[in-house]
């Protein structure tokens, strides 16, 4: 998984250099890889031109149009989404964003310390509020892509499971496919 998300990152600094982005970022364990992927694209200087392949341009556009926003709360991602989805609505529009990624859902979801009866139905709730949220911003936006990584760990369990379908139940639900 850490593959496909880092192929998403450089597909988004050196492709689509017109376009704005979101990389919406949950967990500690996430931040820590995004942020050492971010290192490894801007540390190795191979000569005045190019740095570790990125030319100057594609180098200004991760600075200037790739938004990533670190959160530890679910809440927060929630409130985020629906800030952009009435920010629109009510057409007072400060940031428009051509393409949105979430990346570690499933680790804020599913990360159990405790062993609850009821957390997979918690699970189930969060997960379908955040998701119909997240998938119903294009109806609001013209053009927005949307990505949604799961799983953030390769092995997957009963929650990762039941996350997977919840994104394919709200992808239905709201017309993405």
């Amino acid at each position: 998984m850490n593959n496909k998300i880092r192929s998403h990152i450089l597909d988004l600094v050196k492709s689509n250099l017109n376009e704005k982005s979101l990389i919406i970022v949950l967990g500690e364990s996430s931040r820590q890889f995004i942020e050492t992927e971010l290192k490894t694209l801007l540390v190795n200087n191979k000569d005045e031109e190019k740095i570790d392949g990125l030319t100057i341009k594609e180098i200004r556009h991760l600075h200037e149009d790739i938004k990533i926003l670190f959160l530890n709360r679910l809440q927060y991602l929630f409130m985020y989404l629906t800030h952009l989805e009435v920010d629109n609505v009510s057409k007072t529009t400060t940031v428009s964003y051509d393409n949105i990624i979430i990346y570690g859902l499933d680790q804020l979801l599913c990360n159990n310390d405790e062993a609850q009866p009821d957390n997979e139905l918690q699970t189930i709730r969060l997960g379908q509020l955040i998701l119909n949220c997240f998938y119903s911003l294009p109806r609001h936006y013209t053009n927005m892509n949307l990505l949604l990584s799961i799983p953030f760990s390769e092995d997957e369990n009963r929650e990762t499971h039941i996350l997977n379908q919840i994104n394919s139940y709200c992808r239905y639900i709201n017309g993405i496919d």
